[in-house]
């Protein structure tokens, strides 16, 4: 066995190659009256499952949360606003 010492032992051409380099941005949005701060994707997709959990959705309207759900690690930052506008999306905590 050998002891690697080191800051990074993945190459950087690995870190390109996976996207890493050129796509790792986790959206944040922001509670605007507390100020806290909430990864958009995780909240979207709470928001998703618990709106398919209630099973209170109309067919046409599950089927494209479910969609949505599949691809919320892909939406860029205007996609992502667009849906929490459209969705009406609120903070968890306090529906600001």
């Amino acid at each position: 066995m050998l002891e690697v010492s080191t800051t990074c032992i993945t190459p950087h051409v690995v870190l390109e190659h996976s996207g890493h380099v050129a796509r790792f941005t986790d959206l944040l949005v922001k509670d605007k009256k507390t100020g806290q701060g909430f990864r958009a994707d995780k909240l979207l997709a709470e928001w998703l499952e618990s709106k398919l959990e209630k099973g209170k959705l109309k067919e046409e309207q599950s089927a494209e949360y479910k969609k949505i759900l599949v691809n919320v690690d892909n939406y860029k930052q205007e996609e992502m606003a667009e849906l929490f506008t459209r969705l009406q999306i609120k903070s968890p905590e306090t529906g600001n």
